[in-house]
């Protein structure tokens, strides 16, 4: 899919146009020092990370101001009005890009060329910065076209991006995945691959066995590709939440409550359904009958947070704007766009897995409520699968058994399922009617198991005994291996005990153990 990009190059710094008189000299600074400055500014020797104080004396009209999210939007919603007179479904990307769909606006003008002219000369009438147009065949390849002001024919898209370096690929993802897409690429700087001409050596299935859904990605900007959700997973319409504003539409501060609401809503549809999205759609309202839609792309819609800030952004641009409402905001629809299956949501963390906001979370609760507070299950050695696994609070050291060593004995392959608590059960042999099967202090059976039925105790707990559906009656055992006596670390007061492994008649294998002159199951494999 080809891409009509606009970029504003420095565009914290150029977006200062709201707040300077034309030709004004501007800088934003960040703790005491010059970040950004403007063309003219610059004409007069201000550079970046010189002091204000420097600053300030070798250009005394220049206008200093810090950063601030909120302007950058309310500044670059000009461009994006400026951008849909000339094409349609303008998607903002962040403050200082956005894009549409090359192939209308090229219809319309004539061509590429003329589109991206039209564009130029739209956005400096409107707003007057100076900004540059690129188009070219998939996400990665039209922003670094933007970057240069080219048109790049379909052909030439592999040229093109081979000399370019991957971390040029973490402006075209979604934040969920940026933490885990830089650390793939730093490890692929390790090896060598540098650009997304060594990554396209390297061939994609190994790729994408490696490195995963990350890795996938990454291939796809790589070779100018565009990133489509399968196929299987298209079924998913968007999901929209509503919200009417009563009184105080008038304020953006006045309205915090229910947009915050309504982030909180969709973020939680979207979670509790399993579903991912990365595109934002805001349709807002007001009372004379106007009303604002903007897009946003690249967003993580699995964080409240991120919502509202673009709820904010893009009011904050409408009602700043030349054509703003006509009166106070009604209402306000919030809809996800193209939702599909993903693991990017969680409901302890709320996104994705950024180890970093995980050990904050993680240190919060316990310092909230106490170190026994959080557990996370540790594996240690053991002779069976039940003593191998132990809670520990979270940022303990090592399990207290080590997992090294010759654990004699020991039940190798635990069960797929291990049951919280084990089931008691009966083994009744062949040979006449209700002759329970034992094992003797030999540590061998009594008898060859024919049946498995539940054991009384069982049957008296119905909820236990649905984890054993089907046992309340005998069940035919068709092959039994063990059992393997059990009899290591007495002195902690570990009871004697035998494991074995029984193959049902409807192919499910159970793990049994006899202990305390019973059986119990402790697992199950279907």
């Amino acid at each position: 899919m080809r891409y009509m990009v606009v970029w504003v190059p420095d565009w914290p710094v150029n977006c200062l146009v709201v707040d300077l008189p034309p030709g004004g000299c501007g800088a934003v600074t960040h703790a005491e020092r010059i970040e950004i400055a403007s063309a003219a500014a610059r004409r007069c020797g201000v550079r970046s990370g010189m002091s204000v104080r420097q600053a300030t004396y070798l250009c005394p009209e220049l206008v200093c101001l810090p950063r601030d999210p909120d302007r950058e939007a309310r500044a670059f919603g000009a461009v994006v009005d400026a951008f849909d007179t000339v094409a349609a479904g303008v998607e903002c990307l962040r403050p200082g890009l956005a894009r549409c769909r090359a192939r209308g606006p090229a219809r319309w003008a004539g061509g590429e060329e003329q589109a991206a002219s039209l564009l130029v000369e739209a956005i400096e009438a409107a707003v007057g910065v100076e900004c540059f147009v690129g188009i070219a065949d998939g996400p990665l390849a039209s922003t670094e076209a933007a970057r240069a002001g080219r048109i790049i024919p379909s052909d030439d898209t592999l040229s093109f991006l081979g000399p370019l370096g991957l971390s040029s690929a973490l402006g075209c993802v979604p934040t969920s995945m940026y933490e885990r897409m830089r650390a793939t690429i730093q490890l692929l700087a390790g090896l060598g691959i540098t650009t997304c001409s060594d990554l396209r050596g390297l061939g994609r299935g190994p790729v994408c066995e490696r490195f995963g859904d990350v890795g996938q990605r990454l291939w796809v900007l790589a070779s100018g590709g565009n990133v489509v959700v399968p196929l299987g997973a298209r079924a998913h319409s968007d999901l929209s939440v509503e919200r009417d504003i009563d009184s105080g539409g008038e304020r953006i501060e006045t309205m915090t409550i229910p947009v915050t609401r309504a982030a909180d809503e969709l973020s939680g549809r979207l979670f509790r359904a399993g579903l991912v999205s990365h595109t934002l759609r805001i349709d807002v309202t007001d009372g004379g009958g106007s009303s604002r839609t903007r897009t946003w792309s690249g967003c993580d819609l699995s964080v409240s947070a991120d919502i509202a800030l673009r709820v904010r952004w893009t009011l904050t641009g409408w009602m700043s704007a030349t054509q703003g409402p006509s009166g106070e905001v009604r209402s306000i629809r919030l809809t996800a766009c193209d939702p599909h299956p993903g693991d990017s949501a969680s409901a302890l963390w709320g996104r994705g897995h950024r180890e970093a906001d995980v050990s904050r979370s993680a240190v919060r609760i316990q310092g909230l409520a106490g170190p026994e507070a959080l557990l996370m299950p540790r594996v240690q050695g053991g002779y069976d699968p039940r003593s191998r696994v132990v809670m520990a609070p979270w940022g303990a050291g090592e399990a207290r058994r080590s997992r090294s060593g010759a654990w004699e004995g020991a039940v190798s392959e635990p069960p797929a399922t291990l049951f919280e608590e084990p089931v008691p059960v009966r083994l009744t042999a062949s040979t006449g009617a209700g002759s329970d099967v034992c094992v003797d202090q030999r540590g061998a059976l009594t008898a060859p198991p024919a049946y498995l039925c539940a054991g009384r105790s069982a049957q008296r707990e119905s909820d236990r005994c649905d984890a054993l559906a089907g046992l309340v009656g005998p069940a035919r055992i068709r092959n039994v291996a063990g059992p393997w006596p059990v009899a290591g670390r007495w002195w902690e007061g570990e009871r004697a005990r035998a494991y074995m492994r029984a193959m049902l008649e409807d192919g499910r294998v159970v793990l049994l153990v006899w202990s305390g002159g019973e059986w119990m199951v402790e697992g199950l494999d279907e």
